[in-house]
């Protein structure tokens, strides 16, 4: 099977691995970080992370690298983590991109492969993944396109949505705040909550145990990522000012976290055949959790 622009993609696997043996073996490690220009409109906590910040961003990007050889996927989220962190970080910046463009090569390359062996599913599943990483790789655009053609259901329009709900959105008090804590978690988050101006209901899957939280000038969202980190937890929004806080597990997840709906008509799809074909191709390409005709 010819694959254009493949051997193109696949020269990035040899263009990042002596860059990362460089950042493995601490070249940089002495010297002062390279750090990027803070970007127009960011947040202070943004150009300037606090030492709590740039310490665990540290310690992701070291754990990043001592697993990137075997598992190069959770690497990736180390990466990531460390960049999030510290975003002006050239070297976190630089091994989360390499990193990525890694993984997408991989997907793709495993894509192509079981489109050979006629495994339509596996590959849509890969490229799709390629896809989430890196939206704009039109290489992997066009394969998940070339996987899904032939199957996809002719229409006689394009669809259009005909209704769909709001999607909630919280809007907690601009401030920053500093928090030196000792005590009960969910004593912890409630009061991270109320110094943003933000009502949080406590579910019962949230563990109750002695925390340690210490960080200084940070907005609503960090306080909350780095509290959810401390405590297992995570929040999703209730209302303009009030949040529902549930220990971080898949079913929670599942259960919680907020959904958008849209309903779209698609003329010409007449047939309990054609619905589920439709059903099936947006399941699949779209990872779409809940879907019904």
């Amino acid at each position: 099977m010819n694959v254009p622009g493949y051997n193109r993609t696949m020269r990035w696997c040899f263009f990042w691995a002596p860059l990362m043996v460089l950042l493995s073996a601490g070249v940089y490690a002495e010297k002062t970080p390279d750090l990027l220009p803070c970007p127009p409109g960011a947040s202070d906590a943004q150009c300037n992370p606090s030492s709590h910040d740039l310490k665990e961003a540290k310690a992701a990007f070291s754990r990043g690298l001592k697993i990137q050889p075997k598992t190069p996927d959770q690497a990736f989220q180390e990466f990531e983590h460390a960049a999030q962190l510290a975003p002006r970080n050239v070297e976190y910046i630089t091994a989360r991109e390499l990193s990525r463009q890694q993984l997408v090569s991989k997907y793709i390359q495993r894509g192509n492969q079981e489109l050979e062996a006629g495994k339509q599913v596996e590959a849509l599943a890969d490229f799709r993944s390629a896809m989430s990483l890196d939206p704009s790789n039109q290489f992997a655009q066009q394969r998940l396109l070339e996987v899904v053609g032939d199957s996809a259901p002719k229409t006689s329009a394009p669809a259009r949505v005909v209704e769909e709900s709001s999607e909630l959105r919280l809007s907690p008090n601009q401030n920053h705040a500093s928090f030196h804590f000792r005590g009960d978690s969910r004593e912890l988050l409630t009061s991270i909550a109320k110094a943003y101006g933000v009502s949080a209901q406590i579910e019962d899957s949230v563990t109750s145990r002695r925390v340690s939280f210490d960080i200084d000038d940070i907005d609503f969202y960090k306080a909350m990522l780095v509290a959810g980190q401390v405590t297992k937890t995570f929040w999703t929004p209730l209302g303009d000012k009030q949040i529902l806080i549930a220990g971080d597990t898949t079913e929670n997840r599942r259960q919680y976290e907020r959904m958008a709906m849209r309903t779209f008509f698609i003329p010409g799809i007449d047939t309990p055949t054609g619905l589920n074909d439709v059903m099936n191709m947006l399941r699949n390409l779209l990872e779409i959790s809940n879907a019904a005709a």
